[in-house]
């Protein structure tokens, strides 16, 4: 299969760039750092491949593992849609860009085919909803540096993994 490679650790034929960063970060023992901005998968994608994005059940086994093992905080810097907003709200902490950065299962024209109410991406999942309302964002922030700045301050509370004591501060 095309950019399927055996995990290191498992064996398991796993594909892209988002496995390959999940694999290591399991392997060398160190926290996961989502930066998020993508859309997951369509209706395009479904009819050219014959399945979604992760066909089957696969896709976030290592994700959920990694959570056990490790500190995992996600960043979204963009528009987080389908999987990658399941990937945003699968961490211990996350934060996003206030009037940059919005998160929904599915965006605003598929609410509005379905529900038949136009919305725009930051009232479906703006900060102020995903943050204040929803409560799936922990954090906000002004900007993309203080978004990653509040999520290097997180992790400094951290241990690396569960096998270490956390710093003392």
């Amino acid at each position: 299969m095309k950019n399927h490679r055996p995990c290191p650790s498992c064996g398991v034929e796993r594909a892209g760039q988002r496995s390959l960063i999940e694999d290591l970060a399991f392997e060398y023992r160190i926290p996961l750092i989502n930066l998020i901005d993508a859309s997951g998968g369509s209706v395009a994608s479904i009819r050219k491949g014959g399945h979604g994005v992760f066909p089957g059940l696969h896709g976030f086994e290592r994700s959920v593992q990694l959570l056990g093992i490790m500190p995992v905080v996600s960043v979204v810097l963009g528009v987080a849609a389908g999987g990658p907003a399941g990937r945003a709200v699968l961490s211990h902490f996350s934060t996003m860009v206030r009037r940059t950065s919005q998160l929904f299962a599915a965006g605003p024209p598929i609410v509005a085919r379905a529900m038949k109410k136009e919305l725009t991406r930051e009232k479906l999942g703006g900060s102020e909803i995903a943050v204040n309302a929803a409560g799936t964002i922990d954090n906000v922030a002004d900007s993309e540096a203080e978004a990653i700045a509040i999520a290097l301050r997180f992790l400094r509370f951290m241990p690396q993994n569960v096998w270490e004591a956390p710093l003392a501060h």
